[in-house]
């Protein structure tokens, strides 16, 4: 069974340079000085073939700053989804429930083109 979390941060577009370069260095930061619960989960979204491990080596290419990885691995999973397909929603929704208990806490952060907030919000909400 899975270990239930405190906090899951979806991040819609996880494979850009926004996420390599800000977004997990300052996740990992606010990890490493327990800023932020030991039972927290990063659910990364993205359209490419990725699985965690893969992804995340895809990440330290990309970021400026050294990825602790080993510590990331415990912290993150991979989703591989088109966010702007309604119909894949439904797997999302379900991974994430997987790890959830009555007092998690959930982020979405849209780390995506402006154009596609109202869509992808929409999908979030009808997904729940």
């Amino acid at each position: 069974m899975k270990q239930s979390k405190d906090l899951i941060v979806t991040i819609f577009g996880a494979t850009g340079d926004l996420t390599s370069r800000k977004l997990l260095p300052a996740l990992q930061r606010l990890y490493t000085q327990k800023q932020i619960s030991e039972k927290t989960l990063i659910v990364a979204l993205g359209r490419k073939d990725y699985d965690t491990t893969s992804y995340l080596a895809y990440m330290q290419q990309m970021s400026s700053q050294t990825l602790d990885l080993d510590l990331l691995k415990q912290l993150v999973v991979y989703h591989q989804m088109d966010i702007t397909d309604e119909n894949q929603y439904e797997s999302l929704t379900t991974r994430i429930a997987s790890y959830k208990n009555a007092e998690t806490r959930e982020l979405f952060y849209l780390a995506i083109a402006p154009e596609l907030f109202p869509s992808v919000s929409k999908s979030i909400n009808q997904s729940k």
